[in-house]
């Protein structure tokens, strides 16, 4: 298969989801065409879920 797009996805799109700011987010999740592909660097994911924990205290 054939990559069109790669959309790389950084730290306030996954917080965006976690809060439930951004249903377009989810929709673009649970539609996102076969051309395209995300990515996200693991650093992401790692600043959200300390920004999460910090935001909880």
């Amino acid at each position: 298969m054939k990559i069109g797009v790669i959309l790389y996805v950084e730290t306030n799109f996954l917080m965006g989801i976690a809060e439930g700011q951004d249903p377009q987010a989810e929709d673009l999740l649970r539609n996102t065409p076969n051309s395209v592909r995300l990515a996200t660097p693991s650093i992401c994911f790692v600043e959200a879920l300390t920004t999460l924990e910090q935001e909880e205290k």
